[in-house]
């Protein structure tokens, strides 16, 4: 038959007794069951070479039993030895039994056993479970020659997962049929034979009758069906419970119709008169053996026949039972005069029991009267004379009638139903059972299963099927050599397990005793790959994956010349690499929601669940697999509580796991078979597709640490352009596979470049066909349908040649479920592909859209698990995804190796979240510090374009689905980013502690590490040396203001600054405050509780953490939480970042570029970059007249401001800095009201006595700021931005602008003159808010505590004026929630009256001074708090609040919005220097009628 295989002889052996036979491919040795001189032995051939097996030895076996059964072989895994099993009966057969192991390399001159276990009675047949974890055995429990004693039938299952040679009868359960004892009136109505009963008339007990022959387990283990062949039936074992389940009856094959015909008769003329006859054959098989077709599990059964005759044999049993069957005998031959045959049924019953008709045949005599008249209403004969298939619920599906008969009638018609190999026994088995079919077994060869039937009668022989289709299975061979006489046992070995590489089928001769060993010729092999790569899910694919599932399922099932079969059973599934990567679909898979579907949620358990239904077999891993870390793989491979982890395994021949904690627990020993190590990472497996072995290997790129984040996984070769060194990196896994038999080879290699799989193809020898990823190579060919858009970029396959010149294929198609690729293509004997056979109308790219789906007729198929998954992560990501924050343009650094070795920008945007979301609560935090290990996700995504070996990185994409915009930051950005979501809390830490945590956070930095303890900061910049030793480490450190101007030198050449004790309050991780990481806050805390003040804003649980003595409870969120945000809980990061993004990005994009560590200014690695902690910034032309840029320096620049002259007559001018990007048309309004301008100071023209002159005014600018400027001429910056009209004098466009040199330049304009240099002073205490619009403030926020605070007063004008200071909420004058500009004024005097700055006193801090005199004035004042002046003109404070309506002064704010007739009444002359006009209508507004100067000291 075309393309079938062919067996030929090629070898045998002469053995003392032959029965059973099984192969140990690791010894290359036949052990068979055997007997001499009446003792059982083992014997052991050595069949290496198959065309000469030499006998080895015999390894006696009488001390363990009488009988040797049976034998089974474990294959070793590994370096592992196989192991033997040998099932021995007892001296007296009724006793139990006995299994025995050996090692397969056992010494014949010392054969000592690995271990001994008791079985049942009369172990026969054993085998063990597909994964090698158990023995089964069939107790088969016969009854005694005398029929006294009939023990019970029974299955014994070994547990021998772990050590054999502890093994002993703890490991031994029995399944019985005892619990059937009962049924028996049941089984018999359902066609069960019992019959049995002893020698005394006693009935046998149902658990007696049944006799246990033969085992064939299902192919996934868990069931097995065993033969009862005497009672013609099948039981069914469930294996994980050792519990009969059921009992099966067979029913009885009607040989009266057509195609079920038999002969006979031995006492006729006719040789092979086969024909119909009026009987019911009881099929009563004797071996039965496994097999699968299309994912369903059949059986096969040898329908010999037997029947129960006690004694078995003449002289067995001394007289008077010296005569066989004396005692129990259930044959009969239908001539005989016992059996009256009913003349209703038979009314030509005389013609009947003629010899030549059925006289001579053999009947039962326990069944035929159905109606109990003693005589025979159905004659029902022993064994079927065939070979049956049955589904796995014990179904009949086919039966090969006459067949067998009909077979060796035409080609061996001298040995028709001959008793043994002679011609002159020809036909004398007609009578009885015919050819007698007693072996059965099952090999795959090609990918098609064959059914390998051994005759013991008819000369003996095997007959081979193909099993293709089980309902119809095609007679393929008939072999037979000569002197081989009884076949009873059948081993297949596999190509891969073969000693020459070529299937082969052992028969074992009961009578001849011989073993002979058949080489089979294969078939081509036709094989259907079904591939993928870089599926990658994003929002399409909550579309594509479930068309993808429906087209795939399409493919596996196709049925075109609708013969009832699918066209290629022999299919695989394979992907190269990038199954999953950061994407909203992959983050949705964490909402509780898909519990149900995923078993336990997690980041990108969708993704591997879509995989796992899909039924990939293997996955190599490409470059996205490592995007968030291998911990992040680890989560999604391995199982976890319902969670049942990747149901497959991740390969690459180029990654070494070993040192990596995550992963290295997840390796396992390559060239496995793939289905038993799911979730597994090794460097290949074997899929093996209907006995047919696929070797698979991975590979890599090896850019791999370049762009994405592989951990301590390393990468070869470690020159990433040295592919022939890759190239032997791979060929080794190969020719492992090789070394194991396997010739077909698929290998997964991502390597991002086509170019490059297709350079590797001609630098590998034995690799047929390369599956491409990383490049979304659009293969097609001329008969593919592209998707909507989509063009060809290369034709399908890509024909080539190895190394050596073998024919190879490479294959790829889109990524993203958009393709599924269809390699249909045969393989020859040796393993080698065969390129014509590759049909382009077969092959190809499958498009999964719409228009592909229906193309294929598959709308139906869909699976319905991907579709509810896919439809559940929809409702996440709307939901979830359309929560957003703000919006960036950047793409924000979460990498582990950056975030635990250098500043982010994610790091920075979310320390300074923390340090926000800290001041609201206490404004008196200046410092954020947190750990870079906390931070486990990047928001946005690293892309690496196809085709290209470097990545990109980008902002978060948009999403029409929830609507969230581009580069909109969501909930899951945040829950990823932040995934542990640690508590805040507030400590008070002295300086010399500050720069102790600094000093632990980068103690473990060193060359290649990347610990956690590293920190992000906020508030603060310093400098390391990671050469020095550990707290020695820190050279420069500064606190800064919230514009990023300095605050607070804290260290300084690598000495500590100022007083070390001083009190600097920080916002830090819970888990930081409790010493995690190593961080020495906790002993902080414990040393001096008091003065570190901690609070945790979500309050304490079970510890006094702060040791005050209590339980705290969370802190009131109204407090420190504005409440845009509440997905998560008040008081933690997320929460913290969502309302910090919301503040500030909500409408305006984050567009802080994340930079390199050469270009890092808060955190300064100085193996990176010189220190600049410090570092003045450079002056250079501006590129455009009137115009400075300021350069270098750290993130802010500062300029100090200074006064040199002024014009008495000119008018009282504010001078202003602003941000100058080119405009010729320069909006000062525009500019303020956006920040992106800044007050420097006002000058007045007329200064009162003895008042020296403006205050010097220190200013940050961002780096590489274009700065021009602006002057208000009698006027200020809130009167420009109140859209009051006002003579502005621009340097823009009437250049004041002098002397630029690199540390500064001067300012001239309507008589004033002005020097600017560069300085890295720190700006004096309370400075920090008087750059911004609302700048006549003291900021005291930064510290706690007390400060001691003098104010000099000078007066130019005739009223007597009083001045106070009051605190306000923030630098917009709110008290409580009164606003200035929008409260009645006496209402929010009211609320400043009763926030007025208090001395030691007690008592308002009361500043008043007589005209053109000066005082002084001490105060202690608290800090923590923003403090704003207020002038009381010509009254006092007594006024105001007395009774009289009528004599109540005027009373003028900051706030224009709280001043009469909204005139501005307070200017800014310098840092903390405040100048006050005291007449309502503004005067003069000269703002030297009184003139207030602040200068601040800490107390510590």
């Amino acid at each position: 038959m075309a393309n079938q295989l062919q067996l030929k002889f090629a070898g045998t052996v002469k053995l003392d007794g032959a029965e059973i036979s099984d192969f140990d491919p690791k010894t290359k040795r036949l052990f068979t069951t055997g007997e001499v001189a009446g003792k059982p032995v083992l014997q052991i051939t050595d069949v290496s070479d198959p065309t000469k097996p030499t006998r080895i030895g015999n390894i006696d076996l009488s001390s363990f039993g009488a009988g040797i059964q049976s034998v089974a072989v474990r294959k070793g895994t590994g370096s592992n030895n196989s192991i033997v099993a040998i099932s021995i009966s007892a001296a007296t057969a009724t006793d139990p039994g006995k299994v025995v192991f050996f090692d397969a390399t056992v010494s014949i001159a010392n054969p000592t056993p690995l271990s001994q276990v008791t079985v049942g009675a009369l172990p026969d047949m054993l085998t063990f479970t597909p994964d090698g974890t158990k023995v089964l055995v069939a107790n088969e429990g016969e009854p005694n020659e005398t029929y006294t004693v009939d023990p019970e039938g029974s299955i014994s299952i070994i547990d021998v997962s772990g050590s054999i040679t502890a093994l002993d009868n703890t490991k031994v359960t029995t399944a019985s049929f005892t619990a059937f004892n009962a049924q028996a009136a049941t089984l018999k109505q359902q066609g069960v034979k019992l019959f049995g009963k002893l020698a005394d008339g006693t009935a046998s007990s149902v658990a007696q009758d049944l006799e246990p022959e033969y085992i064939a387990v299902s192919p996934d283990g868990k069931r097995a069906f065993i033969t009862l062949q005497e009672s013609n039936a099948l039981a069914v074992l469930d294996i994980a419970t050792s519990t009969i389940t059921s009992v099966l009856p067979l029913g009885f094959k009607d040989h009266s119709l057509g195609g079920n015909g038999f002969d006979a008769s031995d006492r006729d003329t006719i040789v092979g008169d086969i024909k119909p006859h009026p009987v019911l054959g009881m099929y009563q098989p004797d071996a039965i053996s496994s097999f699968e077709v299309a994912g369903k599990t059949y059986y096969i059964t040898a329908n010999e026949g037997d029947s129960r005759i006690r004694p078995t044999a003449d002289g067995v049993l001394p007289a008077p039972n010296a005569t066989e069957g004396s005692i129990f005998n259930e044959e009969v031959r239908i001539g005989s005069n016992a059996v009256v045959l009913d003349p209703t049924v038979f009314p030509n019953a005389a013609a009947l029991k003629n010899n030549a008709n059925l006289g001579r045949l053999r009947i039962t005599n326990t069944l035929g009267d159905t109606d109990g008249d003693g005589d025979y209403d159905k004659l029902y004969s022993f064994g079927a004379r065939s070979f049956s298939i049955w589904d796995d619920a014990g179904k009949l599906v086919f039966d090969s009638g006459d067949q067998l008969e009909q077979i060796t009638k035409t080609q061996t018609p001298t040995l028709f139903n001959a008793n043994n190999g002679l011609a002159a026994d020809v036909d004398t088995r007609s009578d009885d059972k015919g050819p007698e079919p007693e072996a059965a077994t099952i090999g795959y060869v090609s990918g098609k299963p064959y059914a390998f039937i051994g005759l013991e009668r008819a000369g003996g022989g095997v007959m081979v099927y193909d099993l293709s289709n089980p309902t119809a299975p095609q007679f393929v061979q008939y072999i037979r050599t000569d002197g081989d006489i009884s076949p009873e046992g059948l081993k297949f070995i596999s190509a891969a397990d073969s000693p020459n590489g070529k299937p082969m089928l052992t028969v074992s001769n009961e009578v001849s005793n011989t073993a002979t060993l058949y080489e089979i010729e294969a078939p081509n092999f036709t094989l259907q790959l079904l591939h993928a790569s870089d599926q990658e899910a994003a929002v399409p694919a909550l579309d594509d994956a479930p068309r993808f599932s429906a087209v795939l399922n399409a493919l596996k099932n196709q049925d075109a010349n609708k013969d009832g079969r699918v066209d290629y059973a022999n299919t695989i599934l394979l992907s190269s690499g990038d199954a999953y990567i950061p994407s909203l679909f992959l983050n949705a898979a964490a909402d509780a929601s898909l519990t149900p579907l995923l078993g336990k949620v997690g980041t990108g358990r969708a993704d591997i669940a879509v995989q796992n239904e899909l039924g990939f077999q293997a996955i190599a891993f490409g470059n996205h697999e490592f995007d968030l870390g291998t911990g992040f793989i680890r989560s999604v491979l391995a199982p976890d509580g319902a969670y049942p982890g990747a149901k497959f395994p991740y390969l690459s021949s180029n990654l070494n796991f070993a040192p990596d904690t995550n992963l290295a627990p997840l390796v396992t020993a390559d060239g496995q078979e793939a289905s038993t190590i799911p979730g597994k990472i090794a460097k290949s497996a074997v899929v093996t597709v209907n006995g047919e072995k696929i070797g698979v290997v991975g590979a890599t790129t090896p850019t791999l640490p370049r762009i994405s984040s592989p951990g301590n996984v390393g990468v070869l070769p470690t020159n990433s352009a040295d592919i022939a060194a890759l190239a032997a990196e791979i060929q080794k896994s190969v020719d492992a596979l090789k070394s194991q038999g396997i010739n077909k080879i698929v290998l997964l290699a991502h390597m991002q470049q086509i170019a490059i799989e297709q350079q590797l193809a001609g630098l590998l020898k034995d690799v047929d066909i390369i599956m491409a990823g990383g490049s979304n190579t659009r293969l097609v060919d001329s008969t593919d349908r592209l998707r909507s858009g989509d063009i060809k970029q290369g034709d399908y396959p890509i024909f080539t040649k190895s190394v050596t010149g073998e024919d190879m294929v490479i294959v790829n198609t889109d990524g993203n479920y958009k393709y599924v690729g269809r390699l249909v293509v045969d393989f020859d004997a040796q393993g080698k592909i065969i390129p014509t056979s590759i049909d382009p109308v077969i092959s190809g790219a499958y498009a999964t859209d719409d228009q592909g789906v229906a193309a294929l007729n598959a709308q139906n198929l869909v699976d319905p698990e991907i579709k509810a998954i896919t439809d559940a992560l929809r409702q996440v990501i709307v939901k979830q995804d359309g929560n957003f924050f703000g919006i960036t343009k950047q793409f924000l650094n979460g990498i582990r190796s950056d975030v635990r070795t250098q500043e982010t920008n994610l790091g920075n945007l979310t320390a300074d979240a923390n340090l926000s979301y800290g001041k609201q609560l206490d404004p008196t935090v200046v410092v954020s510090v947190k750990n870079g290990g906390g931070i486990r996700n990047n928001i946005g995504s690293i892309f690496t374009p196809t085709g290209a070996t470097e990545s990109v990185r980008i902002p978060p994409e948009g999403n029409p689905l929830s609507g969230r915009p581009e580069g909109g930051i969501s909930q899951p950005d945040l829950q990823n980013a932040l995934s542990f979501n640690n508590a805040l809390t507030l400590v008070t830490v002295t300086a010399d502690q500050l720069k102790q945590i600094l000093e632990h956070g980068v103690a473990a930095s060193a060359p290649g590490a990347t610990p956690g303890q590293f920190p992000q900061v906020g508030g603060v910049s310093f400098s390391f040396d990671a050469t020095k030793p550990a707290k020695q480490r820190i050279q420069n450190a500064a606190i800064l203001n919230e514009d990023g101007s300095y605050r607070d030198i804290l260290v300084k050449d690598g000495q500590l600054q100022g007083n070390k004790d001083r009190g600097i309050r920080i916002v830090t991780l819970g888990f930081l405050a409790d010493g995690g990481d190593g961080y020495p806050l906790g002993d902080f805390i414990k040393a001096n509780p008091t003065f570190a003040n901690r609070v945790d804003l979500i309050g304490e649980t079970t510890t006094d953490s702060n040791l005050n003595g209590k339980i705290d409870a969370p802190v009131d969120p109204a407090k420190f939480d504005l409440g845009k945000a509440n997905f998560a809980t008040s008081g933690t990061e997320q929460d913290a970042f969502a309302e910090y993004l919301q503040a500030n990005f909500a409408t305006t994009p984050y567009n802080v570029a994340d930079v390199g560590a050469n270009l890092d200014t808060r955190i300064q690695r100085l193996d990176a970059r010189n220190d600049s902690v410090f570092a003045k910034a450079t002056v250079e032309q501006g590129g455009a007249a009137g115009v400075v840029t300021l350069k270098g320096g750290v993130a802010i620049n500062q300029v100090r401001f200074t006064v040199n002259a002024n014009n008495p007559s000119a008018a009282v001018s504010e001078l202003v800095a602003f941000e100058f990007d080119g405009s010729s048309n320069v909006n000062l309004k525009q500019l303020l009201d956006s920040g992106k301008a800044k007050v420097i100071s006002s000058v007045i023209s007329n200064r009162p006595t003895r008042f020296e002159g403006e205050s010097a005014r220190t200013i940050g600018f961002a780096a590489n700021t274009r700065i021009g400027f602006a002057l208000i001429k009698n006027g200020t910056a809130d009167d420009i931005q109140a859209g009051k009209t006002k003579e502005v004098v621009l340097s823009t466009s009437n250049n004041f602008v002098s002397n630029i040199s690199t540390s500064g330049f001067n300012l001239a304009v309507e008589g004033l003159s002005i020097r600017a240099e560069t300085v890295s002073d720190i700006r004096p205490l309370g400075t920090a808010l008087q750059s911004g619009d609302q700048g006549e403030l003291i900021d005291l926020r930064g510290i706690s505590g007390k400060v001691e605070a003098t104010f000099a007063m000078n007066r130019e004008a005739a009223f007597n004026n009083q001045v106070y200071f009051y605190k306000v909420n923030n630098a917009d004058g709110l008290i409580g929630n009164l606003n200035p500009d929008t409260t009645n004024s006496s209402v929010y005097l009211d609320a400043a009256l009763r926030n007025l700055v208090t001395g030691a006193d007690g008592k308002a801090v009361k500043l008043e001074v007589a005209n053109q005199g000066e005082s002084t004035i001490t105060a202690i004042v608290d800090a923590g708090s923003i403090l704003a002046p207020m002038l009381i003109a010509n009254g006092t404070i007594e006024q105001l609040t007395d009774t009289n309506p009528n004599n109540n002064p005027a009373v003028f704010f900051p706030y224009l919005g709280a001043n009469i007739n909204k005139v501005d009444h307070l200017r800014l002359l310098g840092d903390n220097t405040f100048g006050f006009e005291d007449l309502v209508d503004g005067g003069d507004l000269d703002y030297n009628d009184v003139i207030v100067k602040v200068s601040l000291v800490p107390i510590v």
